[in-house]
C-alpha cells in the first residue's frame, strides 16, 4: 500500500515479491480503483493516478482486505 503513496508506483512483480499473494488478490482493489480513476496502469506499473494522489485515503481503502466480522462478537 506504501507504494501507492510513490510517483514510481509498483509492479506486478513488487506486488507478488512485497506481498507473497498472486496478482489476482488484488484484482477487486484494481477494478475499483481504475473505474474510480484513482489507478492507472502503464505497461506493469501499477500508480496512483493525480486524482488518486489527492484522494489517496479513499484509494487506500480499496486495498485494504477486511476480515470478515462474526456476528456474535459484532
Amino acid at each position: 500500500m506504501n507504494a501507492l503513496r510513490l510517483d514510481a508506483g509498483f509492479t506486478v512483480a513488487g506486488f507478488r515479491e512485497a506481498t507473497g499473494l498472486p496478482f489476482s488478490a488484488a484484482a477487486e482493489a484494481l477494478s475499483a480503483s481504475i473505474k474510480r480513476g484513482l489507478i492507472e496502469i502503464d505497461e506493469d506499473v501499477i500508480r496512483a493516478t493525480p486524482r488518486g494522489q489527492r484522494y489517496l485515503d479513499e484509494l487506500l481503502q480499496y486495498w485494504i482486505a477486511e476480515e470478515p466480522r462474526d456476528a456474535r462478537i459484532g
